[in-house]
């Protein structure tokens, strides 16, 4: 959904943006757990995560709580898709 809007510039002029809103999620949250002799972690998909509409936070939803110690929290933005190879 968009929605049109003007916005005081503050200097006594007015400017047009369109403010868009949408109920699915911009952002993935992993919990990585790295283990002692590896290189690379296991990254777990706990929750998703949304811009606020100011633009300075996030709404996060997490559908998991990870109770390791060593986990740590990474939000990462969702990434299109790649069209499949001979679609089209």
């Amino acid at each position: 959904m968009s929605l049109s809007a003007i916005q005081d510039t503050g200097t006594g002029g007015l400017r047009a943006c369109i403010i868009r809103s949408t109920n699915r999620p911009t952002h993935r949250v992993y919990a990585v757990i790295k283990k002692e002799g590896l290189e690379k972690g296991t990254w777990l998909e706990i929750g998703a995560a949304w811009p606020h509409r100011d633009g300075k936070g996030y709404g996060v939803k997490l559908d998991f709580i990870p109770r390791s110690p060593d986990a740590e929290l990474v939000i990462r933005a969702i990434e299109p898709k790649p069209a499949a190879a001979g679609a089209g």
